[in-house]
């Protein structure tokens, strides 16, 4: 099953804070935010979360004759959260600026155990038609591991290439490990499900699907 499209909903109540189990990972989040960003200027993210966990999609590849390459980044919530739920596409730059400003519950420095991140408005932008059209929860099978060597020599290749557009967004987003890194070795894991594909490291997951109309 897909996940439904956005409910782009006028302004009204701004949605609750985010409160994560680890704040750590809003700095995690906000290298990934800025990082988009670099790749995809004035760009969006889309929001989601429900069960206790935040989804963060971006897009650093899209565009007409383009695969659609989704970057994609989970974050646990704090216990007592797990009811929040939350399905919004936000611009980018609305978003880091709320990472940069993040406080401690209350609007306290966020200096305790706990830290909270205050939702952006929703705005959608004529750019933002990928964030209907997000990759199936299930039915992924895993196919090949690739080295993430291989998959930045790859990266450098023709971006309509589908294998090559997917490498190029994990090199982006920041989610291949550094030559110089301990994991740098490791295999990248790969996967499969209808017209989709998978490359998953420990620092995030880029999705992808040829054109449409391809």
């Amino acid at each position: 099953m897909s996940v439904p499209p956005p409910r782009h909903e006028p302004p009204g109540e701004p949605p609750a804070p985010l409160v994560p189990a680890d704040p750590r990972a809003l700095d995690d989040l906000a290298v990934l935010v800025s990082r988009a960003a670099r790749a995809d200027a004035g760009g969006a993210a889309r929001l989601v979360a429900a069960q206790g966990v935040l989804a963060v999609w971006v897009s650093p590849l899209h565009g007409s004759g383009l695969p659609t390459v989704l970057g994609l980044r989970t974050v646990a919530l704090a216990p007592g959260a797990g009811e929040q739920h939350l399905d919004v596409v936000v611009e980018l730059a609305a978003l880091a600026d709320r990472l940069a400003r993040r406080s401690g519950l209350g609007g306290d420095p966020p200096s305790g155990p706990l830290t909270e991140l205050a939702v952006p408005p929703v705005d959608v932008g004529p750019g933002t038609a990928w964030a209907g059209l997000l990759p199936p929860r299930s039915g992924w099978v895993p196919t090949p591991p690739q080295e993430a060597s291989a998959l930045r020599a790859q990266a450098a290749a023709d971006p309509r290439d589908l294998a090559a557009a997917l490498a190029r967004a994990a090199d982006a987003l920041g989610f291949l490990p550094p030559a110089d890194h301990p994991d740098a070795g490791a295999p990248v894991a790969t996967a499969a499900a209808g017209p989709w594909r998978r490359l998953s490291t420990r620092r995030g997951h880029v999705l992808g699907r040829r054109p449409l109309l391809a």
